[in-house]
């Protein structure tokens, strides 16, 4: 029995090497590669909870489907969407321990003195990714511009007035949600001010 283990183990290490360096024999190979795609468990549940929350309160949108990204300029990159027209959805903590999301134009960087100015409290801050995920339900990069998990208040910046749409995102970090600003500022009943560098 231990020398069949032991030449067991033997067989495993020489395919795991072979496939390593390319042979057909990649089945080692495919079930790694299968295990790194994987999503999380909790990715159709996400999809579900803005989905859902979209139609319930006849929300106009359009999901983009795109490969997974966390940042603004790499969903840009992977969609051919101008980057001024992807946002960035920041969630924030102000002095008074409120919680707010900003949302800003992917091209820009927040001003935070303005945005403190606009909610008129002494500071805001930006919570960590980590933090962010359980405030708002979604994760860095497939957060949405509505339907939270918790009630926040909202600030957009003005320059997001410019186009009728723009792109958030889409409750997961593998697609964009396209919606109308104006549906943003009324379903979050948001404060709109010049928030950007």
């Amino acid at each position: 029995m231990t020398a069949f283990i032991f030449s067991s183990s033997l067989t495993l290490v020489f395919f795991r090497i072979v496939a390593i360096r390319g042979s057909p024999v990649n089945l080692l190979r495919m079930k790694v590669d299968e295990f790194k795609t994987s999503v999380s468990p909790f990715y159709y549940l996400r999809k579900l909870d803005i989905d859902n929350w979209l139609l319930e309160h006849s929300i106009w949108h359009r999901f983009i489907e795109k490969q997974k990204t966390v940042h603004t300029a790499d969903a840009s990159d992977a969609t051919g969407i101008d980057l001024h027209r992807i946002t960035k959805n920041l969630v924030s903590i102000t002095d008074k321990g409120e919680n707010v999301i900003i949302i800003i134009p992917g091209d820009t960087r927040v001003n935070l003195k303005s945005v403190a100015r606009a909610l008129g409290v002494n500071n805001v801050k930006l919570m960590p990714f980590d933090q962010s995920e359980l405030i708002s339900g979604y994760p860095p990069g497939g957060t949405p511009s509505l339907g939270f998990k918790n009630k926040m208040r909202v600030i957009l910046d003005k320059e997001l007035e410019r186009d009728e749409t723009f792109f958030c995102g889409g409750g997961v970090r593998e697609r964009l949600l396209e919606v109308r600003f104006s549906d943003v500022k009324k379903v979050n009943d948001a404060i709109v001010a010049s928030i950007t560098k």
